[in-house]
């Protein structure tokens, strides 16, 4: 039956309803309350389009589950595409931006990434423990990389300076929250032990050179010496939570030495030790003691007893005098007072050291593999800053 029905109205003000079909009978409006007039949609398999309202709305019966799958898969990989494109762009926009974001200057991070592109794209991603990322030249196993490797370096550098979790970069990169941890891992390693020789001991004709003139009253000093703690997440069994409790910091935390020039530069950085380890303790243990040579002057604060150590290298210790329950006299006060003005430098450089994000707050016990490596790559990113001390 044909036929083409316009001008129902179902009120005064109502808009018109136009309906356009051949094949479609024209059922009568029903008086009700709502005055809407109901139609059998077994009309509907009869014609390729139904045309209802003033525009045309077409429905097409041959569209599967999988075609809107294939659709979406599609839609994301672009959108992820276009938004890797803008998050790449506002990084790597200035030096400003790029500082913010990675923790170096633009210039500073093409250099890096120029000079390792080479072997990043050799690398295996992380697929647990026994993965072996110190050989570089193992051939890449599993699935197409799905960044480049620009887009995965600023990943990794933006969680580490700015301490983005893992499903938040994944939301911002367009990848999987696993993916993001795979990447991490993988960078953090491999940059780890790329950079690793930003941190070196300087020599003695080197210190003397750019001797800062806050260390004018102490020409042999070789390094200054600090510890510093990280906060982690309390540890599940009891002997773990006991050895990592700190009483100085109250919480659970691993301890590290760390060493700088008169100028700043981190020389040294040991190994993570618990945080129930004594500072005397770690110098023993961490090798510090192996770098030490006859005449160098070791600067530290008074927490530091070790002296006797120091003696057998044939080194002295520089620390701010004792009062003994006693008023300190005018010579030691200005002692004191030249030795914290000169020593507050390697205060400045672990705060530089815990700008990145990463390592301020609490540590999850999920970094544990690679926790030695995040606090080594850090330094290292601090090392090609500017010079901390002039």
């Amino acid at each position: 039956m044909s036929s083409e029905v316009e001008g129902i109205q179902s009120g005064d003000d109502c808009d018109v309803l136009q309906i356009h079909n051949e094949d479609v009978e024209v059922l009568p409006v029903i008086e009700g309350k709502d005055d809407i007039p109901k139609v059998d949609h077994s009309y509907c398999s009869k014609a390729n389009t139904t045309a209802v309202s003033t525009t045309s709305i077409q429905c097409q019966t041959d569209v599967t589950l999988e075609d809107l799958s294939a659709y979406d898969d599609i839609h994301l990989k672009d959108k992820g595409s276009m938004r890797r494109s803008h998050v790449m762009n506002d990084v790597l926009k200035n030096d400003a931006s790029c500082k913010f974001y990675t923790g170096l200057s633009l210039g500073i991070f093409f250099l890096l990434l120029n000079s390792l592109k080479d072997k990043a794209a050799r690398l295996s991603y992380w697929r647990g423990k026994e993965t072996n990322l110190e050989n570089n030249e193992m051939k890449r196993r599993g699935p197409k990389r799905l960044l480049s490797i620009r887009e995965e370096m600023v990943m990794t550098l933006m969680r580490l300076r700015r301490g983005i979790d893992t499903k938040t970069l994944g939301a911002i990169f367009g990848v999987q929250a696993g993916t993001v941890s795979k990447i991490f891992f993988t960078w953090t390693t491999f940059l780890a032990l790329e950079l690793k020789f930003l941190i070196s001991w300087p020599t003695r004709n080197q210190i003397a050179q750019k001797l800062p003139s806050c260390f004018k009253y102490f020409p042999s000093t070789r390094c200054i010496i600090d510890c510093t703690e990280f906060f982690i997440q309390k540890p599940s069994l009891p002997s773990s939570q006991r050895i990592t409790w700190s009483s100085y910091k109250h919480h659970n935390t691993l301890k590290s030495l760390i060493a700088i020039t008169p100028t700043g530069s981190i020389c040294f950085l040991s190994s993570l030790f618990t945080g129930s380890i004594s500072d005397k303790r770690i110098v023993e243990e961490s090798g510090f003691l192996e770098c030490i040579e006859r005449g160098d002057d070791i600067m530290a604060d008074r927490g530091f007893l070790i002296r006797g150590n120091l003696a057998l290298k044939g080194a002295t210790l520089n620390i701010p005098p004792f009062a003994f329950n006693r008023q300190l006299s005018g010579l030691a006060v200005t002692k004191t007072r030249r030795i914290a003005r000169a020593r507050i430098h390697v205060e400045r450089a672990i705060g530089r050291l815990k700008c990145f994000n990463i390592l301020q707050g609490v540590i999850p016990l999920k970094l544990k593999p690679i926790i030695d490596q995040i606090v080594c790559l850090c330094a290292a990113l601090c090392n090609l800053d500017h010079q901390l001390v002039k």
